[in-house]
């Protein structure tokens, strides 16, 4: 794959020496670096309008590195990088100090000096190892796809059409939802398979689903939604709880009040708590694995059935089931006392509150005595005896 990298610095001999050394394909690989470069601060953030690049290397200072010298450009570009777009940053720098606050697992330091460019050119393969520019370069393309199948296959054709009873509004909708719909389940295999199949998903695919798919991951703007799950440290552990209120009682008003005084949501335990993940625990047989694992299904086979809905672990999440029997009551001015750590996506959230009606809202009815069941039967039995 070829990687586009721009460097980023007002001295002309270092930004050529950069072309020079990563330029080509990195040894061992199929992967290429194509480096641009420009001398220019100001003109930086155009270049990267022009083009979308997958790195960028930027220098600090503007002129000569001095004690006095305040102007650090690069700290701007970098600051305007994150407020528009994603794309990992290296500085390349001869003084580390003014940027150390900076460095974070997406953001590197390297020394012109004491590093050089060979530690600039591992730096870079790091990055890009990481496999984020592959994912970011995927989703960018994913939706310049479906922009343009959209508007050259369905618009181009009824443009006359449009034009008439569209406004500009009502057509940016449209393509938003198009683009929106495109990334549903049954539609982002592609995507996946254009990073070349490795991704959270992995290749999980029909009828079953991988943990993360549960899941809207952190919990989209401050408004609270039927499936958040909120969590809250609780002496040395974390307690956790889902949001079953439906979502338009929670919007608030330009009062910041909400049509619900009160939250309703249910309490969560972990897996290990269960009595199927405790009898597994303990005797480690595979009639109490089984049981364990129909159990995860939301196929529990003692008790009651409906009571509980799994929700699978992920490294954000610990295995939890939803337990219908721990409802409570939040008043809404509290909610910010939990963290949102996820919402439920759809259709799980809407499966979860079906689960939920379907328990909260059963009717207990007395069964029929064995014998009398017998008794049916054998009367069947009778009247087929006859008709022979």
């Amino acid at each position: 794959m070829r990687w586009n990298i721009l460097a980023v610095d007002d001295d002309t001999s270092t930004t050529r020496q950069i072309k020079e050394f990563l330029d080509g394909r990195i040894n061992g690989s199929d992967d290429e670096l194509a480096v641009d470069v420009t001398n220019d601060f100001d003109k930086a953030l155009q270049e990267l309008d022009k083009m979308l690049y997958d790195l960028v290397i930027l220098d600090v200072f503007k002129g000569k590195v001095g004690l006095k010298i305040k102007i650090r450009p690069g700290e701007d570009i970098l600051q305007e990088i994150q407020r528009r777009c994603f794309i990992p940053v290296i500085f390349y720098t001869a003084l580390l100090s003014a940027v150390n606050d900076k460095k974070s697992d997406l953001v590197y330091v390297v020394h012109k000096t004491t590093g050089g460019l060979e530690e600039l050119k591992t730096a870079v393969i790091n990055l890009i190892n990481t496999g984020l520019p592959a994912v970011n370069r995927g989703i960018i393309n994913h939706f310049f796809r479906v922009q343009a199948e959209y508007m050259w296959k369905f618009v181009e054709p009824r443009w006359k059409e449009f034009n008439r009873i569209v406004d500009t509004k009502s057509l940016a909708y449209l393509l938003s939802r198009r683009l929106a719909m495109s990334l549903t389940r049954e539609n982002i295999q592609y995507f996946i398979d254009s990073l070349g199949g490795s991704a959270a998903t992995g290749t999980i695919t029909g009828d079953f689903v991988h943990p993360v798919e549960y899941y809207i991951y952190p919990p989209i703007g401050a408004q609270y939604n039927t499936g958040d799950i909120l969590s809250r440290k609780e002496k040395k552990r974390t307690i956790y709880g889902i949001i079953l209120t439906p979502s338009c009682d929670m919007v608030q008003d330009d009062a910041r009040k909400a049509r619900s005084e009160y939250v309703l949501a249910t309490g969560c335990i972990p897996l290990s708590e269960t009595e199927e993940g405790k009898e597994w625990l303990q005797r480690g047989s595979s009639n109490t694995k089984t049981d364990l694992a129909e159990f995860m299904k939301n196929n529990k086979k003692k008790g009651q059935k409906e009571r509980y809905y799994f929700l699978p672990g992920t490294f954000f999440l610990p295995g939890l089931f939803v337990d219908f029997q721990r409802i409570y009551t939040i008043p809404f001015n509290e909610l910010n006392g939990f963290e949102k750590t996820a919402t439920l996506d759809s259709p799980f959230a809407e499966s979860l509150l079906n689960r939920f009606c379907r328990y909260i809202g059963r009717i207990g009815t007395a069964d029929l005595h064995e014998s009398e069941i017998e008794s049916l039967i054998n009367n069947i039995q009778k009247a087929r005896k006859k008709k022979k």
